[in-house]
């Protein structure tokens, strides 16, 4: 953050040339990634109700619940 600072008081177009480059990077590394495709098994009935499900036993873990919070404020920070 603090050496994109710099390059932006030195040139705007510099620093959002370096931001373009480091996103296409991270975009190539993403696209090189392997790729694992899970067959899942379907259950019949609501996707909507499977959603709640899988939502309530994710927030049943305190790990979880630790981790939305961290990314939240976090996130608050950053905003701020």
């Amino acid at each position: 953050m603090m050496v994109g600072a710099k390059v932006a008081d030195y040139s705007i177009v510099l620093a959002l040339t370096g931001s373009i480059i480091i996103f296409m990077a991270s975009a190539v590394i993403s696209m090189a990634l392997p790729v694992r495709i899970l067959k899942h098994q379907t259950v019949p009935g609501s996707t909507i109700i499977a959603f709640g499900r899988e939502i309530g036993a994710f927030f049943s873990t305190p790990r979880s619940r630790f981790a939305i919070l961290g990314g939240s404020l976090f996130w608050a920070a950053a905003a701020t």
